[in-house]
């Protein structure tokens, strides 16, 4: 079994990172700095170079005014259409 950062699934997950993102006006700078970190930071998540945990997550999902629970259940069903 493959890793999971390299999974189709992970891709989609990061890909639903980026457009909720985009959609809410921020850039990865900006979210960057609502989390006290640099946009490499933003940048590497999004491009599957670095994989969150679960508080990382929840962290970013809060910095962004997304719930974490509602963000997860709409990838679930986004990746069980799959």
């Amino acid at each position: 079994m493959k890793k999971t950062i390299y999974s189709d699934e992970y891709a989609a997950f990061r890909e639903m990172l980026r457009t909720t993102r985009e959609r809410l006006g921020l850039s990865q700078e900006e979210l960057g700095e609502k989390l006290g970190k640099h946009q490499p930071f933003i940048a590497r998540i999004e491009a599957g170079q670095r994989r969150l945990d679960v508080v990382e997550f929840i962290h970013l999902m809060r910095a962004m005014g997304v719930s974490p629970i509602e963000f997860l259940k709409k990838f679930e069903k986004t990746v069980s259409k799959e």
